[in-house]
């Protein structure tokens, strides 16, 4: 038997993943400008806050571009548990506890 890691990828795979990196490394590049802007140039900051708008954009792109690549390696699962106020609190409480689940103390 082979591991896993050892068979090939798919031409497909190996592109996403090379696009994902290059789009890090511009979110990289976006926060880079920002830390050398001139705050006397920039008075009203709309250029830093231009630069961190490319970076969120980019950001949202590489979390669709990771969503993909996991499913195409069949690791993708996306749970998401959402709780309003009272409501929430009280579906919370009602929740059977699991093994080892036990409240955080601040």
């Amino acid at each position: 038997m082979t591991p896993e890691n050892s068979a090939p990828q798919p031409a497909a795979l190996v592109t996403l993943e090379a696009e994902l990196a290059v789009i890090l490394q511009a979110v990289n590049d976006c926060f880079d400008v920002t830390h050398k802007i001139n705050f006397e140039r920039d008075e009203y900051g709309h250029r830093r806050q231009r630069e961190i708008s490319n970076a969120v954009s980019l950001l949202k792109v590489s979390t669709e571009l990771g969503i993909t690549i996991a499913k195409i390696k069949g690791e993708f699962n996306h749970n998401i548990n959402v709780l309003h106020g009272e409501m929430g609190l009280a579906r919370q409480a009602a929740k059977p506890k699991a093994k080892g689940d036990t409240p955080r103390e601040s």
